[in-house]
């Protein structure tokens, strides 16, 4: 049969590394190269936290394999979670999918279907069979004319039992040689390559029982000639799953290695290419018409794709995250744009507010938009600390991250004048930017020059006799971010 009757035929175009936002082309190639010179049955573990883009990566490395001849068959395990019989599945989704690639049937093939066929059904048969057996035997008023039909003893099961058990190794092997021989098959009669890749995905999402048994059906049956899987996995997560059924202090990174010949890391994505490639940006610019948004980081423009960047850098924030991070902010810019009034909006405090409110963050609980005090004011406790390059100098993440939450909070001020003196709340004046941070001068000059401009703003306008009239803008103070972040919220 000709490519356009392949399972994922859509996949060839939609999903490529050329079109990869997380610039995994290399490492893609580098997989394929890997995997296609294993001809003697290989299991490969590619191993990536939850969020990371297996999913993702094993799409476009099935329409590269594709692409290079290599039939290629994607198996979605926990689409299947639901069944108890992980054999069953892989079994129809490879035979099914490789019969599209060709015209390839008749005796082999069919030798195949037979021999698995048999196999499921005599495993249920001889297992149900024993149990029903025991259960009548057990059963106070047992049914005569149906416990006629289990008068073998014991011992005539146990004899039936070994039987079907020396027959089953003697199928597994003769599954095995077929298999093999139908890819040879592929190649010779129809210009196939070899080997046939098998992409497993989304194992470490099913029940720990069910995973264990598909890793099982895969080792004792399909681990063979010709044959390559890819098992896309949460490593850590199916070792939580392990342990769930041989209890914690089973060794179950010791246990997975029976089944994986080698195991990849999934690299880390590349954010700033990812969101590069993304329309967050175009989304942005179609609303700043009616929004001033800050700060000027370097001093020119505001990047909104690299302030996600930093944020998601900073709070160890996968893909997904990412994703709904992204999502969220533009929900709650697009709620700014259409107030009454034009809107200033701190982009990195919007940030940090709804990651924190995400995370369930004690710092976005404790903040306050009113503080007696400087030491009272909360700031931020991001997971990974970075030193952010700018054309005029460097600043810890972290030291940025405080000065444009201090953008959002007000501290109680005495003033003097004629009047007397009286105390009001007032934004922190730019001397006391990052008092609470031990950095060096350069450093300090960088965020001098960014508070500066973003305080002085505040600052203009919170003073301005003309900043609560209806066409003057509003700038944003943490109650405000509090308020539409909760919004965002329901967002998922």
């Amino acid at each position: 049969m000709p490519e356009t009757q392949i399972k994922y035929k859509n996949w060839l175009e939609e999903f490529t590394f050329d079109n990869c936002r997380l610039n995994r082309n290399d490492y893609g190639q580098f997989i394929a190269d890997y995997i296609t010179e294993e001809n003697e049955g290989f299991v490969l573990n590619l191993n990536g936290s939850w969020g990371s883009g297996k999913t993702q990566f094993l799409k476009r490395l099935y329409s590269l394999l594709n692409n290079q001849s290599h039939p290629t068959i994607y198996i979605d395990a926990w689409e299947s979670d639901f069944t108890k019989e992980p054999l069953t599945v892989v079994s129809s989704e490879l035979l099914s999918q490789l019969e599209k690639y060709s015209s390839v049937s008749g005796t082999d093939f069919d030798t195949v279907k037979s021999l698995l066929g048999k196999f499921i059904k005599g495993t249920a048969i001889a297992a149900s069979g024993y149990v029903s057996k025991k259960l009548l035997d057990d059963s106070a008023t047992g049914i005569e004319a149906v416990k006629s039909l289990f008068e073998k003893t014991d011992a005539d099961y146990i004899s039936s039992i070994q039987k079907g058990y020396m027959e089953q190794i003697d199928a597994i092997k003769e599954i095995r040689t077929k298999l093999s021989l139908l890819a040879e098959i592929l190649k010779q009669n129809h210009g196939q390559e070899l080997p046939i890749v098998v992409l497993v995905d989304e194992l470490d999402r099913c029940r720990p029982d069910y995973a264990i048994e598909m890793l099982e059906v895969i080792k004792h049956f399909f681990d063979t000639k010709h044959f390559v899987f890819v098992v896309a996995t949460d490593t850590d997560q199916l070792c939580c799953s392990i342990k769930a059924v041989y209890g914690d202090d089973f060794d179950s990174e010791k246990y997975l290695k029976r089944f994986f010949h080698r195991k990849a890391q999934l690299p880390t994505p590349d954010l700033k290419h990812y969101l590069a490639a993304g329309d967050l940006k175009e989304h942005i610019s179609n609303l700043q018409g009616s929004l001033n948004l800050i700060p000027k980081l370097n001093g020119i423009r505001v990047d909104v794709p690299l302030y996600v960047e930093l944020v998601a850098n900073a709070y160890e924030l996968d893909i997904r995250a990412v994703d709904q991070l992204s999502s969220k902010l533009l929900a709650c810019l697009r709620a700014a744009n259409n107030a009454t009034r034009p809107q200033i909006v701190n982009v990195v405090t919007l940030l940090i507010a709804l990651v924190e409110f995400d995370l369930g963050s004690e710092e976005y609980t404790k903040r306050s938009q009113y503080n007696n005090v400087i030491n009272e004011v909360t700031y931020s406790s991001p997971k990974n600390s970075f030193i952010l390059h700018q054309n005029d100098g460097k600043a810890p993440i972290n030291a940025l991250f405080d000065l444009n939450l201090e953008s959002s909070v007000l501290v109680l001020k005495t003033l003097e004048d004629h009047w007397g003196s009286r105390d009001v709340m007032r934004p922190m004046h730019p001397d006391d930017i990052t008092r609470h941070t031990r950095i060096s001068e350069e450093q300090r000059a960088v965020l001098d020059r960014v508070g500066g401009e973003i305080l002085t703003l505040l600052r203009n306008h919170l003073y301005d006799p003309s900043s609560n009239t209806d066409s003057s803008p509003k700038f944003w103070l943490w109650d405000d971010y509090k308020r539409v972040v909760e919004l965002a919220g329901n967002i998922e």
